[in-house]
């Protein structure tokens, strides 16, 4: 009887744990010179991380907003060839993806990522 007790108790923390697994999601987000490219344009409601990705020369910024601009989260700079994680919980809907850092180019004229192209629409579903 004891056996069966720690089978039952060792099944529902597994199974505990597999839920909690499901409702957060994992999605790379590679970030380059001038785009964001998600591993897809759709996702699921809930707590995801996004695995940025710089394979870019120059450092990139991740900020994920709602489309009436309301920032939801913002990573720091992610220097070339290097990674970050950057965890947001999504409701149902429409999220801009942009990177928002503004640099003085080699021709001293200043260079908006954003206006650069460094921006992508996530959907997502219930």
């Amino acid at each position: 009887m004891r056996k069966l007790g720690l089978a039952v108790v060792a099944a529902l923390v597994l199974a505990c744990g597999a839920r909690v697994e499901a409702e957060r999601g994992t999605m790379e987000v590679k970030l380059d010179e001038f785009y964001i490219e998600p591993a897809s344009s759709l996702v699921g409601a809930g707590s995801i991380d996004l695995e940025l990705r710089n394979e870019g020369e120059i450092p990139h910024t991740l900020v994920v907003a709602t489309n009436d601009g309301t920032v939801l989260a913002a990573s720091d700079a992610v220097q070339p060839q290097a990674q970050q994680i950057l965890t947001v919980r999504l409701q149902p809907g429409t999220y801009q993806l942009t990177c928002r850092i503004v640099f003085r180019g080699d021709d001293g004229l200043l260079v908006d990522h954003y206006q650069e192209g460094m921006g992508t629409v996530l959907t997502v579903e219930p």
